[in-house]
């Protein structure tokens, strides 16, 4: 007897097996939607053939076997790179509420791998390789050599970004976005009252969002909506990219801002000096907030690190404009400075600096020029040793 195509094996019952573990995956749904009423009606209105399958066989069947073809898939590409740039970091668990206690939030942790690398057309790509839950006293660094050997990419290891300050047992660059806020943040302790005036501006944010009728007749401010909840929840720490997204939507709608205060009493009213504050911290803040958004893009390279903190350094410091708020600016910097420590040695920043045509060496002090020469010398020589010994020949 010829078998149906629906059957448990048949041809159509294999696809809508797989585009559904698919779906979960690709759009992150949990497992048991597919036990849910509606799913199953949906199911019965475009294949009333099809018998669905249940959780349990999805998880123990059909979502390692997806996992395998993906891996198998990913190991294929990274076969073909011959060098590697990995990013990493960890993430604690958080409920997003406003009374979870700080055990709630670190009782799991997750860690992302992420490879980079040129592909056959020349372009650069990227792929998750690990996000894994792990324990608080988990070895990182074996945990990464277990994924680089997993992925058979251990000797193409070309350098390691690193969230944070977490150890990876080897040697890593530290994420410059993270050294970006952490000097920010640096910077917001020099200030008598921000933290007073960050509250009331949450609280301001919080209560317009609150009201539609002056959303509508002020469709000016309805950019607030775009504010995280999670941030305008009392007592949570504000993230300072956050903190330059609300100083920055009140600037650019003071007159709005001001007569709605006066309108309402229940609204926190702004004096001069909170404008005049608020006015300086955006002015401060926006070239950091427009470089970590630049260094986030997939399309930014490592070599845009070391002139992005030059640019920001001459904003803060020895522009004429820096006037305002100096100790902030000040420490700043510095808390870059500190954390990038070391930088003018570090070869894997050096050269894609100065391998781009815009830079060259214009950004490096002139006793750094032969030691950097020698960079490319060294690098040269082990991607092309032939063409070294010509040009040797050449020059006898």
């Amino acid at each position: 007897m010829k078998s149906s195509q629906w059957d448990r094996t048949g041809s159509m019952t294999k696809r809508i097996d797989e585009a559904i573990i698919q779906m979960i995956c690709t759009d992150i749904f949990p497992l048991s939607i597919t036990d849910g009423p509606g799913f199953r009606n949906f199911l019965k209105v475009v294949a009333p053939k099809y018998v669905p399958k249940s959780r349990w066989t999805l998880s123990r069947s059909h979502l390692p076997s997806l996992y395998e073809k993906i891996r198998s898939r990913i190991i294929n590409q990274l076969e073909d790179a011959k060098y590697i740039s990995i990013t990493t970091d960890t993430w604690d668990g958080d409920c997003n509420t406003n009374n979870t206690t700080k055990k709630e939030t670190s009782d799991h942790t997750l860690l992302s791998v992420t490879a980079h690398f040129i592909n056959k057309q020349m372009e650069p790509s990227f792929c998750v390789l690990a996000a894994r839950s792990i324990k608080p006293d988990v070895n990182i660094h074996l945990l990464l050599q277990q994924i680089f050997n997993e992925f058979k990419i251990e000797d193409k290891i070309h350098a390691i970004l690193r969230g944070g300050a977490m150890d990876t047992g080897s040697h890593s660059i530290w994420c410059q976005a993270h050294i970006l806020t952490l000097a920010v943040s640096d910077g917001f302790k020099q200030i008598d009252g921000f933290t007073e005036l960050i509250n009331r501006v949450k609280d301001f944010i919080r209560r317009i969002k609150k009201q539609q009728s002056l959303l509508r007749d002020f469709p000016q401010i309805n950019s607030f909506l775009e504010i995280s909840e999670r941030d305008l929840f009392k007592g949570n720490e504000v993230r300072w990219n956050s903190c330059y997204e609300m100083l920055n939507l009140l600037v650019s709608n003071m007159n709005s801002v001001n007569i709605l205060a006066m309108d309402n009493e229940k609204l926190p009213f702004f004096s001069l000096v909170d404008w005049t504050m608020m006015e300086h911290l955006t002015k401060i803040l926006r070239p950091i907030y427009n470089a970590i958004s630049f260094l986030q893009k997939r399309t930014s390279s490592v070599g845009y690190i070391i002139p992005l903190m030059k640019a920001i350094e001459l904003d803060l410091i020895i522009q004429p404009v820096a006037l305002e708020f100096p100790r902030v600016r000040a420490a700043i910097v510095n808390g870059i400075k500190c954390r990038m420590g070391g930088w003018e040695d570090e070869a894997v920043l050096i050269i894609p600096t100065l391998l781009d045509p815009y830079f060259k060496m214009t950004l490096f002090p002139v006793e750094k020029h032969m030691q950097y020469k020698d960079y490319l010398i060294f690098e040269i020589r082990k991607q092309c040793p032939p063409i070294i010994l010509v040009i040797k020949l050449m020059l006898i």
